[in-house]
């Protein structure tokens, strides 16, 4: 058997702990995306002056 080690979902074998550090990547790549971390062209707000 395995020796079992801590994450932060507790005692896990080393095939579990790869599989979770696999998984915790892209749940991050997954929020930064929702989040627009990514995205080069953010979409500006254009100001235009009103004539009198």
């Amino acid at each position: 058997m395995s020796p079992m080690r801590r994450t932060a979902y507790g005692y896990v074998c080393a095939t579990e702990e790869q599989i979770e550090r696999k998984l915790d990547i892209e749940l991050k790549k997954r929020r930064a995306k929702q989040h627009g971390a990514f995205r080069l062209h953010k979409k500006e707000k254009k100001h235009v002056k009103k004539q009198r």
